[in-house]
């Protein structure tokens, strides 16, 4: 699709991006693995990597993840899982599905990618709001950043009804300043 999408249309190849809710979310984490040297940057809302297929991505690209601390379909802490399953996953109340603990999923991308192993906080119009504030790994390999962004919310896009285009604009305004690079 990508391939023909850049046939036919002008497309800056080192801006594609990808972005997805709960399942979509999940197939940010699994296509990436695959397709890294394409995406400049992933944008997983509300998910996880299931058990086994978190890899590290091939090459860096930079993430944005948004993952309420309300949610029990795609738990992003023992808090909300149904309990512990094998290999330290979190097991869904929803689903029985095993998902990765957020935790380790960002862990395994910062230490992969030689980020900085201390966050920052990376600012955003919407903190404080619903406890929404966002952490900052930096100075990754080829230049790539992750951030992950949590909130009280449950299994949805944050901040509530009428207010889901904050988070795109959150989500936006990473992606307009992460261009893939050549490494």
């Amino acid at each position: 699709m990508i391939d023909y999408a850049k046939e036919r249309l002008c497309i800056n190849s080192k801006s594609i991006h990808q972005s997805g809710i709960s399942n979509g979310g999940i197939l940010s984490y699994s296509i990436i693995a695959k397709l890294s040297d394409i995406f400049a940057s992933i944008a997983p809302v509300a998910a996880s990597p299931l058990l086994g297929y978190g890899d590290l991505p091939g090459s860096p690209l930079s993430i944005i993840d948004l993952h309420g601390t309300r949610d029990t379909v795609v738990p992003n802490t023992l808090t909300q899982a149904l309990g512990l399953g094998p290999y330290d996953s979190l097991v869904s109340s929803n689903d029985g599905f095993y998902y990765e603990k957020k935790s380790s999923t960002i862990k395994r991308y910062v230490d992969g990618f030689n980020c900085t192993s201390i966050s920052s906080p990376w600012k955003t119009d919407m903190d404080g709001v619903k406890d929404w504030s966002c952490d900052l790994w930096t100075v990754c390999i080829g230049g790539m950043e992750i951030v992950n962004c949590t909130g009280s919310f449950g299994h949805n896009y944050p901040f509530g009804a009428g207010k889901h285009t904050q988070a795109a604009r959150i989500i936006w305004n990473f992606m307009k300043t992460h261009e893939k690079q050549d490494i």
